[in-house]
């Protein structure tokens, strides 16, 4: 290999790793402000673009629901969604994580329930 070789070939790789820093930097940055969305805001405690920038993309493209994972729910045109009938799941977002179990009827219960509740709470 001739040292013109050698040089390109340290420059190119030079250039690479420092792509890669970049954007594992960036990433990570993202990444923590999407954790820690006070540090956005503007010094006046007020939503600036940045914040909004981040809730969008939070809302639109991170966050994760029940409703719309197929592992755990399926569509009611009745009452929007019900869990998947003896469905076991998990949802994982940044804030939190839920554990979800289902009985037979697709119901945050157990199956002894469906034949004598004692309590019915309507809704999610």
């Amino acid at each position: 290999m001739t040292p013109w070789h050698r040089r390109w070939l340290g420059n190119a790789l030079l250039v690479a790793v420092s792509i890669l820093i970049s954007i594992a930097a960036i990433e990570g940055i993202i990444a923590y402000a999407l954790s820690h969305p006070d540090i956005l805001t503007l010094p006046n405690r007020s939503v600036g673009r940045l914040l909004e920038v981040a809730r969008h993309y939070y809302l639109d493209k991170d966050r994760r629901i029940v409703q719309y994972l197929p592992d755990c729910a399926v569509y009611d045109p009745e009452v929007t969604y019900t869990l998947k009938p003896s469905a076991r799941c998990t949802v994982v977002n940044r804030e939190y994580k839920v554990e979800y179990a289902a009985n037979r009827a697709g119901l945050r219960d157990g199956d002894a329930s469906l034949a004598a509740p004692t309590i019915i709470v309507p809704g999610d």
